[in-house]
């Protein structure tokens, strides 16, 4: 046998987001770098959800070869056990992401790379209050009603995995509901909504929350 590992237990639940496991050799020291003789050990297949690029590359950054930056950070992560993954553009002006999306498209994974679910857009429509890292000068609203300005920022959703928004923003709750029935996840996050605009976006189809109590209000007594 010369393969070194296999995917297995590979399925799609509700989330659509992709489980499953990897098998290699037992007697492998290198995790996926070995020689196959049995398949004795099992881990956990790991997904990553939000990467902004990694080894020196920014997903973020515009060039003509977007796709050979991102090859290269999936062979790196394969490495790690991480067998698919959303690259993220953080919050970016209209250009950005005109010219990255389109050059990706998602795939499964294999020997030469972690496979790409699709791309998580991290912004731009998030609360200035809470925008961390991301860049003032680039946040939007959704001052003309909703998908009209999200496709003016992105200017397609073919190969869009996830969007984090802020559902307090006027006009984010129709957004949420056209993302989730065109079947892209729509996480909450850089936000200070409150109770019931969460969960009125959790209504509409809402189901992730970008990293929970991080660029957020922080929970006490008096608002539950």
């Amino acid at each position: 046998m010369a393969s070194s590992w296999s995917l297995i237990v590979s399925s799609r639940p509700p989330h659509g987001l992709l489980m499953g496991g990897l098998v290699w050799p037992e007697d492998s020291r290198s995790g996926l770098h070995g020689d196959e003789q049995d398949l004795g050990r099992t881990c956990p297949q790991l997904s990553v959800l939000l990467s902004s690029g990694g080894y020196g590359i920014d997903f973020s950054q515009a060039s003509e070869d977007v796709s050979s930056g991102l090859s290269f950070v999936s062979k790196k992560i394969l490495q790690h056990g991480v067998t698919s993954f959303c690259p993220t553009l953080v919050t970016s002006p209209p250009a950005v992401y005109h010219k990255v999306l389109p050059q990706v498209k998602v795939h499964d994974g294999g020997r030469g790379g972690a496979g790409v679910l699709g791309f998580h857009l991290e912004g731009p429509f998030i609360s200035v209050e809470k925008k961390g890292a991301h860049p003032e000068s680039f946040l939007r609203t959704f001052h003309s009603g909703g998908m009209e300005d999200l496709m003016d920022a992105y200017g397609s959703l073919d190969s869009v995995a996830m969007v984090t928004l802020a559902p307090e923003l006027a006009g984010s709750q129709s957004v949420v509901r056209e993302l989730c029935r065109r079947g892209i996840t729509v996480s909450l996050g850089h936000s200070v909504a409150n109770l019931s605009q969460a969960e009125e976006a959790v209504h509409h189809g809402a189901s992730f929350i970008t990293h929970l109590f991080n660029a957020m209000l922080p929970v006490s007594t008096y608002t539950l």
